[in-house]
């Protein structure tokens, strides 16, 4: 059986002035498996993601999402699909200092105008799931590096997403925090079937993944 691909995209470019720093003729990202992207600095990947995160427009080529060519769409058709349809964890956690766990998780949900009842039961599920439920109500300053990432992750699927980007999402983690988090995506992968796209330079987490695309110079090796 053919799986249909989540995210699809061609003849991507993007250059800076005459620098061309991606070049991928073609890349499908399938659904329900953690696939992670390597290569050495300056390879392309955090390009990569970003575009076919919908965060950086590519100067050429042509993106699907969910059957959904993208490519055209102006900022406001971008940032809906972005709330429907992506969820994002980056190697910082973004989160809000005034908000507490719970408040921080439900904001793309809010934004979204979801109903709140919903969304508050699906944070608190999240946030049991990864391991705070005693911790919900405490703000990041209370919270250690290690579980303000995990709150981030929840935060990425509280809309239920297609596809969850993560970039070096344990790159300012100690070793047995990095695992911790590696466990939980594999963990999300198999109780939800969530899907992950994951930037890397760990190792560990790229032998773990379903999949590996490894980039040099703005290529697909």
């Amino acid at each position: 059986m053919t799986t249909t691909p989540i995210i699809s995209a061609s003849h991507l470019q993007k250059n800076y002035n005459h620098l061309t720093v991606l070049d991928v003729t073609e890349i499908h990202i399938e659904p329900s498996i953690v696939t992670t992207i390597v290569g050495p600095s300056g390879a392309g990947k955090s390009t990569l993601l970003h575009i076919l995160g919908t965060l950086l427009k590519p100067t050429a080529g042509e993106i699907w999402i969910e059957n959904q060519l993208i490519s055209k769409m102006n900022d406001d058709q971008l940032a809906r699909i972005r709330n429907q349809f992506l969820g994002f964890v980056f190697q910082t956690h973004h989160l809000l200092p005034e908000f507490n766990a719970l408040e921080n998780v439900c904001l793309p949900a809010m934004i979204g105008n979801r109903k709140e009842a919903e969304y508050k039961a699906k944070a608190k599920e999240l946030l049991e799931f990864i391991g705070l439920k005693d911790r919900m109500h405490h703000k990041p300053s209370e919270l250690s590096g290690g579980e303000q990432q995990r709150v981030s992750i929840a935060r990425a699927l509280i809309n239920q997403p297609k596809m969850v980007f993560a970039d070096e999402p344990t790159g300012n983690l100690d070793t047995k925090n990095a695992l911790d988090i590696h466990d939980l995506f594999f963990r999300l992968k198999k109780e939800f079937g969530y899907s992950f796209l994951i930037v890397t330079h760990n190792p560990e987490l790229a032998k773990m993944s379903d999949r590996v695309i490894e980039m040099k110079d703005g290529k697909l090796v």
